[in-house]
């Protein structure tokens, strides 16, 4: 598995493999995502392999962090929504397929500190937002 890093700080890894933030200890449980040339899918490292996976499409995706940068703790509408649990963990359900993910407080933080340095910006959907 490979962590979300790259030579350019806040961009994310150019693979196809399962990547998770580099804020997470590489022991730990937590986010993971792939990404392929139009999809983003989204398991649980908890899950080793065998769990659900949520696709969404690089526009869904980009969409849904977006939300999540301006409301981390909300429930986020459209391809994909959040709701917290009682214990402060997060729940991830795809609206079409009802799939759900549930994660740890600090597996969602760690997740969270990703995605606000940009560690799971699609690659497609990057270049798209922030022509050179």
């Amino acid at each position: 598995m490979n962590r979300a890093t790259s030579s350019e700080p806040g961009h994310p890894p150019s693979t196809t493999n399962w990547f998770k933030s580099s804020h997470s200890a590489s022991n730990s449980s937590c986010v993971e995502v792939k990404f392929d040339p139009h999809t983003v899918s989204i398991r649980d490292t908890k899950d080793n392999g065998n769990g659900p996976i949520i696709a969404v499409t690089a526009t869904q995706w980009t969409t849904f962090l977006a939300t999540l940068d301006d409301q981390p703790t909300t429930e986020t509408g459209s391809a994909l929504t959040t709701l917290n649990t009682p214990d402060q963990g997060t729940i991830l359900r795809a609206t079409a397929t009802g799939t759900t993910l549930r994660f740890t407080k600090t597996e969602w933080d760690m997740f969270l500190a990703g995605v606000h340095t940009h560690e799971f910006n699609h690659p497609a959907t990057h270049a798209t937002a922030h022509p050179k």
